[in-house]
């Protein structure tokens, strides 16, 4: 077999690992892709923007009209998630698996970017092949965490949800690669690739532009002698961040058309993330960093787990490694990947307030390549025995996420059966999940009353009175709001109120049905 691989094959040994790397974990993801996880919000509000462009040529949201005029047009949220889902959903139709492609696809290429710079910024390939190894099976979380993270892998978890994480580190690493390769030919059109790159990772997430203040420090790290002008004076330089304005450009013109729109619907709804005058915001996401990483370290089972050391242990002795290396040896390649994961992680710890396990994603590609690199110096066995365990911890809690995922009922099983027992037109209100089911209704999401309620000064923050104006002629009264509705701040607006709503628009039960978790979902036609 070795001869076979070495000799006869057309292919090398590395070529073959990666094809069969990336079949694996093409599979491994699509496997039970309509299961699990559970479908989340944020994959929703993604995809209906986006496929009502494609369907109707109205970047806007039907199921929060009302709210902002977001029906209109949809402002929250960057462009390029959502019309790459809407592309995908107006040609192979509206499903989970449909909606799960694009990020399984951007876990793919981020395997392949992962290994190539690990290839080019050491000149090994092995540690190259060893990153996206542990990409692959570094399982730095417990298996089975939450409704969401099945594996404890932070790329065969965060890849099968749709949200735009992925396909924003996918632009991010797309930019770092490309701004190596101009490093190394000196091309020009290399320069401008990144800079493309770069735009179309912050018109994904705004964090993607985080890999611009990456490539300012970078210039300047490589650059120190000769002042501003030898590192912020050339050419190529200055190409490159035109080439971010450039990607950027169409967007910004959007948001300047429609500025008071996208202040309510952006800067208003998510002010409180936004505290960027006051240091103690600064001091806040920084103390609570940690909780990003979902360790699971009030679990005894978390301190046998090889990944769990590899992340607490092996992360700090690696950045130790690469200061030296930085700093005392002067290694070019060593400086970029030190000044990469500290201003990225640096920078989101800072910002980001709700500390989302997903934007581990988008440097997480850089930490598996920082632990490669330190591994493939040390040929032990000690070394060839944890990564050993490395793979079989990693396969466990792949396996456990099947099986988990085995015993769940298809969503889009339940989403047929849920069209079939709804009538045939009226507005539809209900979870924002089902919208899944009725992506060319009048479908409404729970969620906009409650929004249109806080923004509305008549309102006052009533729910009910803000459900009256919508007019539901359907209700999916699920139990995972109507719980909800017992415990409101408001009293007067809890479940007294919402039957009494019920029974003013003499509210009749069609039928009930079990959701793909067992759950009842009531539906009721209102006059």
């Amino acid at each position: 077999m070795a001869q076979f691989l070495t000799k006869r094959s057309p292919i090398g040994v590395g070529e073959f690992l990666r094809i069969a790397g990336i079949i694996l974990f093409l599979a491994l993801s699509f496997w039970h892709l309509d299961r699990f996880p559970e479908i989340h919000n944020d994959e929703v509000g993604i995809i209906e923007p986006g496929y009502n462009w494609f369907s109707t040529g109205v970047y806007g949201s039907r199921m929060y009209t009302g709210y902002f005029e977001r029906e209109r047009i949809y402002l929250e949220i960057m462009p390029v998630m959502p019309l790459l889902q809407g592309f995908i959903a107006k040609w192979l139709g509206v499903g989970v698996l449909q909606m799960r492609l694009i990020p399984v696809i951007a876990g793919a290429i981020i395997l392949l970017l992962t290994e190539k710079i690990g290839t080019d910024l050491t000149g090994n390939k092995k540690v190259g092949l060893l990153s996206a190894f542990l990409m692959m099976f570094w399982q730095v979380m417990p298996a089975v965490e939450n409704p969401f993270l099945g594996s404890g892998i932070p790329l065969m978890d965060i890849t099968r949800i749709a949200r735009y994480d992925t396909v924003a580190a996918t632009f991010g690493l797309a930019a770092f690669w490309f701004w190596l390769k101009h490093r190394k030919t000196g091309k020009l059109q290399f320069a401008i690739f990144a800079g493309a790159a770069v735009g179309l990772a912050g018109l994904t997430h705004p964090f993607g532009l985080i890999w611009l203040i990456i490539f300012w420090g970078l210039q300047a790290f490589e650059f120190p002698k000769g002042g501003w002008k030898n590192a912020f004076g050339q050419k190529h330089f200055w190409v490159m961040n035109l080439a971010v304005g450039a990607t950027c450009l169409p967007w910004g013109i959007v948001i300047v058309k429609n500025w008071p729109l996208f202040t309510k619907q952006f800067l208003q709804r998510h002010q409180a993330r936004m505290g960027f005058l006051d240091m103690g915001f600064y001091w806040h996401n920084l103390s609570t960093e940690f909780q990003r990483f979902h360790l699971g370290v009030s679990e005894a089972d978390t301190f046998l787990r090889v990944g769990f050391w590899l992340f607490v242990l092996g992360i700090p002795v690696g950045m130790g490694w690469l200061v030296w290396g930085a700093f005392r040896r002067h290694d070019p390649s060593v400086q970029r990947l030190f000044v990469s994961i500290v201003l990225f992680s640096g920078i989101l710890a800072l910002l980001d307030q709700e500390k989302r396990v997903y934007y581990l994603l988008v440097y997480f590609p850089l930490l598996a390549i920082l632990l490669a690199w330190g591994i493939s110096r040390f040929k032990t066995r000690l070394v060839y025995g944890g990564l050993l365990l490395v793979f079989v911890q990693g396969a466990f809690g792949i396996g456990q996420l099947h099986i988990e995922a085995a015993h769940r009922t298809s969503t889009d099983e339940f989403f047929t059966h849920l069209r079939e027992s709804v009538p045939p037109s009226g507005v539809i209100i209900g979870p924002q999940t089902f919208w899944l089911a009725f992506p060319d209704r009048d479908y409404r999401s729970i969620i906009a009353p409650t929004l249109i309620a806080l923004s509305d000064p008549d309102l006052q923050g009533a729910f009910i009175p803000s459900l009256e104006q919508l007019g539901p002629d359907i209700l999916l009264v699920h139990p995972s709001w109507k719980t909800w509705l017992t415990n409101p701040d408001d009293p007067a607006q809890g479940e007294e109120a919402f039957w009494a709503f019920m029974d003013r628009h003499q509210a009749m039960l069609i039928t009930t049905l079990p959701d793909q978790f067992g759950f009842p979902v009531e539906i009721y036609a209102l006059r």
